[in-house]
């Protein structure tokens, strides 16, 4: 029977583990940290109709609450109000959320080791030997989920993703936001010119609050975000972690090493989100190594895994065109949500995870694009 090993216990590699697992293949996870699910670096905002389409562990005891909408904030304080009119969002505990996919993979077979950093591995014709300290390992197929170091892709396959494209986050968690908690908030700031600041609400008065910058002083700019906009919150946690916003990369089955998650850039480049989207490639990549090696075809698995990677690819132009839209232009195109029937569209065909998709049926409304196209022309002439 193949031995597969999985690197890194986050949400990519457990869901990858729970197909290879759910065909019986013979699977080992290794986790550099103590246990699944700590340390927590993530905002924790997932669609539910994405937690529907990665199989999400249930009872769902990892929701904290439940989302609508969101309030996006121009830089002179101008407010565009996407209301879905139902639950559309989960903002999740991601300890509680990891370690339930966790007993899943050991349920069905898995095996988890925390605490053990795979420190190097190396090809060995068709196989891999790990390097894990004080032992070995030898796996048939290496799933890499090790994260945004992808330092054992760049060995193994000579490729990663963009080291330029990562850029550095704070993110609070504190108390006294006093804003309806079935909303997030999106501040686009002058300030952060690269990325937005956030609020997640975890309740009516807990909220995740983020910003994110390339520039130099984001202690700074962190300071100067929370004055401005929550001057009487007490923080209680703090972490500070990285999001890509870069392009995703691909490899193909036959090269037994798959990269996926974060290690292979497999996120949103508007947002840095990648739980879903990432989990869906994971699993079907998951799906097909195992399909292969009970002798069946795998290539549905890969046309699917394909199809979210050129998504991801799409999305990655979008942020590239967004970037070119000088920050002052924010008040002007809030105003343009206002005024034509851009929120009635995405309160019909919106997704948070296949966004291209999402925007693709928004355009097929000829009178639609002729009032964007308008007020676009119209607010770069003055």
């Amino acid at each position: 029977m193949a031995k597969v090993a999985v690197i890194g216990g986050g949400p990519a590699g457990l869901l990858a583990a729970r197909e290879i697992c759910r065909r019986g293949l013979d699977l080992h996870v290794f986790e550099e940290d103590s246990e699944i699910g700590s340390p927590e670096r993530c905002g924790g905002l997932l669609s539910l109709s994405g937690l529907e389409r990665i199989s999400a562990p249930k009872p769902m005891k990892y929701v904290l609450n439940l989302i609508r909408g969101a309030i996006f904030h121009s830089p002179s304080g101008h407010e565009f109000k996407l209301d879905a009119r139902r639950w559309v969002a989960a903002v999740i505990s991601r300890k509680g959320f990891d370690r339930m996919l966790g007993e899943e993979v050991e349920k069905m077979g898995g095996e988890i080791s925390c605490g053990v950093r795979v420190r190097d591995v190396e090809r060995i014709g068709e196989s891999f030997d790990l390097d894990l300290g004080d032992k070995r390992f030898s796996a048939d197929w290496v799933i890499d989920a090790e994260g945004m170091s992808s330092k054992l892709m760049r060995k193994i396959l000579e490729s990663s993703t963009d080291r330029k494209r990562w850029i550095p986050i704070i993110q609070l968690t504190a108390q006294g936001h006093g804003l309806d908690p079935s909303f997030v908030h999106l501040y686009f700031k002058e300030y952060l010119p690269d990325f937005f600041a956030y609020l997640i609400p975890l309740n009516e008065e807990v909220g995740r609050i983020g910003i994110a910058t390339k520039l130099k002083g984001l202690e700074l700019r962190m300071r100067r975000f929370i004055s401005e906009e929550f001057p009487r919150i007490k923080v209680l946690r703090r972490i500070s972690y990285a999001i890509y916003v870069g392009r995703p990369t691909w490899t193909e089955l036959n090269e037994r090493f798959i990269p996926v998650g974060d290690a292979a850039g497999h996120v949103k480049a508007t947002t840095g989100g990648g739980v879903i989207m990432g989990g869906l490639i994971s699993m079907n990549m998951a799906s097909a190594l195992s399909e292969l090696e009970l002798g069946n075809d795998p290539n549905g698995y890969v046309r699917e895994a394909r199809r979210v990677y050129r998504e991801l690819k799409e999305i990655f132009h979008l942020r590239k065109l967004i970037e070119n839209i000088p920050i002052k232009f924010y008040d002007e195109i809030f105003k343009l949500a206002d005024e034509t029937s851009i929120g009635d569209y995405l309160r019909r065909f919106g997704d948070m995870d296949f966004q291209l998709t999402s925007l693709k049926k928004i355009v097929h409304s000829p009178r639609t694009m002729m009032k964007i196209i308008s007020s676009i022309l119209l607010s770069l002439l003055k």
